[in-house]
């Protein structure tokens, strides 16, 4: 996941809402490496999506996130976009674009 801040100013409390496809589960060991580096402040999992929190999203390069999805089982699914937003303006917001997954 590639975030960039380009409000020009240092934005606080940031959320990023992973999408997980389904037919895939999340590898958590990546989450837990960002989180003991301090990249990602928290995290948690529902069934369809990593809720990443982050203090705060600077103006500087982009943050790249990398996190694995693993297969469970052939499937070929449309993936919803990913968003980013901040937790006090949630109005503010950005998305990807969405994607098509195959595993065979």
């Amino acid at each position: 996941a590639n975030i960039r801040n380009q409000t020009g100013d240092v934005v606080p409390m940031v959320i990023l809402d992973l999408p997980i496809p389904p037919g895939f589960v999340l590898e958590t060991s990546d989450l837990d490496a960002l989180t003991k580096a301090g990249t990602v402040a928290k995290y948690q999992l529902t069934p369809r999506s990593a809720i990443l929190y982050l203090r705060d999203l600077g103006t500087q390069d982009p943050l790249v996130l990398q996190y694995r999805l693993k297969a469970t089982t052939p499937v070929r699914v449309a993936v919803p976009p990913a968003e980013a937003y901040e937790y006090y303006r949630p109005e503010l917001r950005g998305k990807s674009k969405a994607a098509t997954l195959s595993v065979m």
